[in-house]
């Protein structure tokens, strides 16, 4: 069974919603990464 559900693909997010993640170094790790980030027009 779990061969079958693992062929099917993600069924769940693969990380956790913004709200859940402000507590873990996430914040401080973008923060770091924003001069990488290009805006979209």
């Amino acid at each position: 069974m779990s061969q079958f559900l693992r062929r099917m693909g993600e069924f769940e997010p693969a990380r956790l919603g913004p709200e859940a993640m402000e507590y873990t170094t996430l914040p401080q790790v973008l923060k770091q990464l924003e001069p990488r980030f290009k805006k979209n027009k």
